[in-house]
């Protein structure tokens, strides 16, 4: 029996025909007769053009956009992703500047894990830094641990079967606290407490996309900045431990000491208040 599968492709500040990874899923010959959903989280509203809709529909597959023009959290959005389209059996996700290569393409079709960690390496330097465990980059195929092992949104395919031992325990895949940084975390820390109370996981690291890394493209910004800050105090707010915890008041100190105070009120704002402030409207 043929699987349904569907692919989610996030696109923000970007037009349809101006993203690599509409670009070169179109380009792959061998993804057929899957749903796919464009989501464009703002800031305008875009048009689906009618030349990459027809050449989806060509290749049998079945093609939708929403706008969402108010930037919706991700791990609000990756949630609502599975809950309304429950009847698939693997689910992709996409960020709009990922090269898919043919490697990959092989993984979306392969039947021997529970969740596909691809290889994801720089556009940009073209060197690979997901998936880690304990820091150390994989970069060979092989079926991985779920303790201390890393990867980002961007590429991951999880099954039915996957989402299944989530539902099981009435848990969401993706922490909703978290609404840009720390949710493809967020998806990781809570497998680890399933597997506390039994559940086994297979997960696999094959294949490969290329991807923008915010990490390998100079200077950070004031908005990356304080979002790193905000994912920082959220993670010591909702997985911690004796080394998270350490870290979160020597980092305090350091703000103190430095008088970044601007620093110090993103971290403590979204500590106590337990949630990203976009998490927070409804």
């Amino acid at each position: 029996m043929t699987e349904k599968i569907i692919f989610l492709i996030v696109l923000y500040n970007k037009k349809i025909d101006e993203s690599t990874t509409v670009k070169t899923l179109l380009d792959s010959s061998s993804v057929l007769d899957v749903k796919i959903i464009i989501h464009n989280n703002g800031p305008d509203d875009i048009t689906l053009p009618l030349s990459v809709f027809n050449a989806f529909r060509k290749k049998g597959a079945d093609i939708e956009l929403v706008n969402c023009t108010q930037n919706k959290p991700l791990s609000i959005l990756y949630n609502e992703f599975i809950f309304f389209n429950s009847d698939y059996d693997k689910y992709i996700l996409f960020d709009d500047d990922s090269v898919i290569t043919n490697a990959f393409v092989e993984q979306v079709y392969s039947t021997d894990y529970d969740l596909l960690l691809p290889k994801i390496t720089s556009i940009k330097d073209r060197q690979t830094y997901y998936p880690i465990i304990d820091e150390v980059v994989i970069t060979d195929d092989k079926f991985l641990p779920v303790k201390r092992v890393f990867s980002i949104g961007s590429g991951l395919i999880f099954t039915k079967v996957f989402l299944d031992k989530f539902s099981k325990h009435s848990l969401k895949p993706f922490d909703e606290s978290f609404a840009l940084y720390g949710v493809d975390f967020s998806l990781f820390r809570r497998m680890c407490r399933l597997e506390s109370k039994g559940e086994k996981f297979k997960i696999k690291s094959a294949g490969q996309i290329l991807h923008s890394l915010s990490r390998t493209e100079g200077k950070e910004t004031k908005f990356r900045r304080e979002e790193r800050l905000i994912d920082f105090s959220l993670t010591t707010r909702h997985y911690p431990s004796f080394v998270q915890i350490y870290r979160f008041f020597k980092k305090s100190i350091k703000e103190v000491l430095c008088l970044r105070v601007r620093n110090l009120y993103v971290m403590y704002e979204s500590f106590f208040h337990g949630s990203h402030p976009r998490c927070r409207i409804k």
